[in-house]
């Protein structure tokens, strides 16, 4: 029941406006649900198989292979057994990592009551596809292929830094929520991957 439930929570990429592009991606879900039946975890997979539709939209068994790549190289341990432990885990790390790089920020984020799984537990789990446009998260995805699993959380801090200034003048947890939540056309990805 929950792993279909995952199936059917909204996803905001251009790709599901259309019909077509909603069934693919469907498809592909239903296809790793069905591969994989020990997903503990199913919140965010149609986020992550969005971006391999986008790349592969005639060629489902291609797009089906790389997300199997992607999950099962790089984000397992998020959706696997133990997965809220992990998930704990990448949030604890990202908010140790942001208080170490930025700890101005990571002080007012925390005085605020913004802890990091309040606004980015659903950046790691999917790549930032469930934050970012497709063709944003497709030049990501590219950089974060090359680079090792961790990687992603620094981008998760680049990402903050980037708006250091907009943050820190914010002072009511909501009104950071609302921006994290719209800042993806704000993004350069270019820019982010070479900080």
């Amino acid at each position: 029941e929950d792993r279909r439930q995952a199936l059917q929570s909204p996803v905001s990429h251009e790709l599901v406006s259309h019909p077509e592009g909603r069934r693919r991606l469907e498809r592909l879900a239903h296809a790793l649900l069905k591969a994989n039946p020990l997903l503990m975890r199913t919140d965010g997979l149609t986020s992550l198989a969005a971006p391999l539709v986008a790349v592969f939209p005639d060629n489902e068994p291609a797009a089906f292979l790389a997300l199997q790549r992607v999950l099962h190289g790089f984000l397992w341990h998020l959706y696997a057994q133990e997965a809220a432990m992990h998930r704990r885990q990448v949030m604890h790390l990202f908010g140790a990592l942001l208080g170490f790089a930025d700890p101005q920020l990571g002080l007012h984020l925390n005085s605020i009551g913004m802890q990091p799984d309040l606004y980015a537990s659903d950046w790691f789990p999917t790549w930032f596809a469930a934050l970012l446009p497709l063709h944003q998260t497709v030049l990501l995805w590219d950089a974060l292929l090359l680079r090792p699993p961790q990687f992603s959380l620094f981008l998760g801090v680049c990402l903050m830094h980037s708006f250091r200034r907009s943050l820190l003048a914010m002072e009511e947890a909501s009104h950071v929520s609302s921006f994290l939540a719209s800042c993806a056309q704000l993004v350069d990805v270019a820019v982010l991957v070479q900080a």
